[in-house]
């Protein structure tokens, strides 16, 4: 039976959001978080500086992670939760996500030093209501707009509304074949990307390469995962799939165009097997004291990653400004610009925290009152053993 108890799974949230962290200090200390294109692959005529930090360009792996970790949680959630219709679903889901995402948009649109309180123009009302609306990752125009990280979150909410439809699916045809159509789905799209990107040295649209479509394997991967292990069955295939082949091929995909658009997929597929080898046991975080340590930083790291992810960016960023500004004679080198960016870990880990406290759970809390109210059931989150299902 599964254990109500899955630690694993803030481990696995910890080293997302802290990969996120790093490619992000990364990519604001130079400029730029990949090396450019020369034909088919990379050029690799950059700055030692950059060659040597290399490596953290694969911390945008963070949201595979996150995206299978959230199908994994949910759909646990949604089936331990018992629940014959969608309300609970979708209110729950509103209360665990919207308001924590709604607030950091308003302080990062409206309040100084990164917004006004006033919108002058089309432009800034267009992200404005895009972002609250959650469709700002369908246009290239909003896509980065207000947190350049929220594109994730639009696209977890529009996964959310389109999960009922997996869910019907997997009754009608079983999990197996569900999945197979979401596999035919996301792939397509990316094989189209390739084609683009390859021959004419552009993508897709967001309008479809930024939908959930576009992502619906790599989220549905971690339901059917969950579904498996409810069901006191394994996903054996995901077994019998070498990790380090497919971990290699994510370390690959991204350094020639044919490949790239694969990289996420490749990056959600290594996750799965490595969830399948962590449900199973054949996998164990804890060992050695050091190993003990860690992990128990990158569990409390998980449990707050929701909030360290919305509110990490725009604070590089604006960082940074601020060292740009602060030496306007000299300039600070990318290499010391990412040190002393990533020395503002303690602070967002513990805004972060705050955040949690004080936004997330209350958050949490008058959705369940909500929840009780309509269904005349306890359903407060105090009596769910399930992993929290948090995501960015």
């Amino acid at each position: 039976m599964l254990k109500s108890n899955l630690p694993f799974v803030d481990v696995m949230r910890g080293l997302a959001i802290l990969g996120v962290f790093l490619f992000h200090v990364l990519g604001t200390s130079f400029g730029f978080d990949q090396l450019k294109w020369d034909g088919l692959f990379r050029d690799w005529n950059a700055p030692l500086s950059f060659l040597v930090l290399y490596p953290f360009t694969y911390g945008s792996y963070g949201v595979a992670i996150f995206f299978v970790v959230s199908g994994f949680c949910i759909h646990l959630s949604h089936v331990r939760s018992n629940e014959s219709g969608w309300s609970g679903f979708f209110l729950r889901r509103f209360f665990r996500i919207y308001p924590p995402y709604l607030l950091a948009v308003a302080t990062f649109f409206f309040l100084w030093p990164w917004g006004a309180w006033h919108i002058e123009s089309g432009e800034r009302l267009k992200q404005l209501a895009s972002h609250v609306l959650s469709v700002h990752n369908l246009n290239e125009g909003t896509f980065f707009g207000i947190n350049p990280s929220f594109w994730s979150i639009g696209i977890e909410l529009q996964l959310y509304l389109i999960y009922p439809a997996l869910v019907l699916l997997s009754q009608r045809f079983g999990w197996k074949p569900s999945l197979v159509v979401t596999f035919i789905c996301e792939v397509l799209i990316r094989l189209i990307d390739a084609h683009l990107l390859t021959s004419e040295k552009q993508h897709l649209p967001m309008l479809i390469a930024g939908s959930p479509f576009a992502y619906w394997f790599s989220w549905s991967l971690g339901a059917y995962i969950a579904q498996e292990a409810i069901s006191n069955s394994r996903a054996r295939w995901l077994s019998r799939i070498p990790f380090p082949l497919v971990a290699g091929g994510a370390l690959l995909a991204p350094l020639a165009r044919p490949s790239a658009p694969f990289s996420f997929l490749i990056a959600a597929l290594a996750t799965g097997i490595a969830f399948e080898h962590l449900l199973s046991g054949r996998w164990h975080i804890q060992g050695s004291i050091a190993s003990r340590l860690l992990s128990r930083h990158l569990t409390f790291l998980g449990m707050v990653s929701y909030s360290f992810y919305l509110i990490h960016q725009p604070i590089l960023i604006k960082f940074w400004q601020l060292l740009t500004r602060a030496h306007p004679s000299s300039a600070v080198s990318p290499l010391t610009s990412f040190v002393l960016c990533s020395a503002l870990y303690p602070f967002i880990l513990t805004v972060a925290y705050l955040g949690y406290r004080w936004i997330e759970r209350p958050s949490i809390h008058v959705g369940a009152r909500l929840r009780k109210c309509f269904q005349g059931q306890d359903l407060s989150p105090s009596n769910s053993n399930t992993p929290h299902d948090q995501s960015p």
